[in-house]
């Protein structure tokens, strides 16, 4: 997938932030990431993942939604993420949570963590 903004280069970093009431998620290259990441206040609801790729190399861009029901490991919850559970784990992490890629997330914090990365949550 190409950067949003420059439509030249691989993007790698998705950018979600809050706008209007609505989660805004953005796939862009690390050069255009750049200046928008260094924008974030702190009182802004952002945050900014790096794309897993695929076997052949490429991104996979998040998908538009995932069924949620109940408990679910980080192993799950990453490939239905299209990322890597490193990535979850040091979400999870900077929210204060320890945990390994084996470990059980309820739902409200699968739930939580889709809102942050911009995926909609479909009750399964």
């Amino acid at each position: 997938m190409l950067c949003e903004q420059c439509q030249q280069n691989t993007a790698e970093v998705l950018i979600t932030r809050a706008e209007s009431g609505t989660m805004r998620r953005t796939q862009l290259c690390p050069t255009c990431a750049q200046p928008v990441l260094e924008s974030i206040g702190p009182d802004e609801t952002a945050g900014a993942s790096f794309l897993s790729p695929t076997a052949s190399g490429e991104r996979q861009s998040l998908p538009d939604a995932i069924p949620l029901r109940g408990p679910v490991t980080i192993e799950e919850f990453s490939t239905a993420l299209h990322l890597q559970p490193y990535q979850i784990v040091g979400t999870l992490m900077r929210l204060g949570i320890t945990a390994s890629r084996r470990a059980t997330i309820n739902e409200a914090t699968a739930a939580d963590l889709c809102t942050r990365y911009g995926v909609e949550v479909v009750k399964g």
